[in-house]
């Protein structure tokens, strides 16, 4: 048994929702109507909680009649994907505006199908020439163009705690936890101060606290270090050399 639908999206932006709501009416006297209300046009139809209500009634045989096509994607190529999915399982798809009715195995549905994948490409090169242009403009505008286009800035603030947290010894996990930061902002801070670390206070790869590290060092009783070769200091560093008598 065939079952009629209605789908309206009710807003304050349509002035006459009382006349379009009976033109529904007058389209089937046995018609479901679904109204959808706080929901803004842009919105995907699975996101949305009435229509997401009626999709699970609809089934094949079933006729879904709306105000326009565009209540279904705001976007052509939304809006097509969404009609060749409903046409697809056997719903009739009608509109009130214009008349229009798109259903399976039909010449005029695909007529009107291609016809909207046109309009979509030609929306998506209208969008992109636009956006080339504006570049163009901003490319003139060397200023302008700098301030849009300078990206993320750089948290100083953020880039001294995860330096000192370095020179601390902490691991890269750590400092990257303790200090909020993304592992790859650590090792970017860590390979700019790497340079300026002439005494090796950067931590290898050994452990932090107690305990003999990896990297060759071990820590005594009152948490000072006593360094062998380690990959921060240098073979000719003082902390580093070995005496005849020991």
């Amino acid at each position: 048994m065939t079952t009629t639908y209605g789908y309206i999206r009710i807003s304050p932006k349509i002035n006459d929702i009382d006349s379009r709501i009976e033109a529904f009416s007058k389209c089937n006297d046995s018609i479901q109507l679904i109204t959808e209300t706080k929901i803004r046009g842009g919105v995907p139809l699975a996101d949305r909680p009435a229509f997401s209500e009626l999709d699970k009634k609809l089934k094949q045989g079933d006729q879904l009649i709306v105000w326009w096509i565009d209540e279904l994607g705001k976007e052509f190529a939304t809006c097509v994907n969404n009609v060749k999915s409903l046409i697809d399982r056997g719903i009739t798809i009608k509109t009130i505006v214009q008349d229009l009715e798109f259903k399976l195995n039909d010449q005029i549905t695909d007529a009107l199908v291609k016809m909207m994948q046109g309009f979509s490409e030609s929306e998506k090169h209208r969008r992109l020439f636009a956006a080339e242009l504006g570049r163009r403009s901003l490319r003139g505008d060397k200023d302008n163009w700098k301030a849009k286009f300078r990206g993320r800035q750089r948290d100083e603030g953020k880039h001294q705690e995860i330096a000192q947290a370095l020179f601390e010894g902490k691991t890269l996990q750590t400092v990257a936890e303790e200090t909020g930061a993304s592992m790859s902002t650590v090792k970017r801070v860590k390979a700019k101060i790497k340079d300026n670390d002439e005494l090796g206070h950067l931590r290898g790869r050994g452990r932090v606290h107690g305990g003999r590290g990896r990297a060759g060092h071990e820590s005594t009783d009152n948490g000072e270090r006593r360094f062998g070769r380690h990959r921060g200091i240098g073979r000719g560093h003082p902390d580093n050399q070995e005496t005849k008598n020991d």
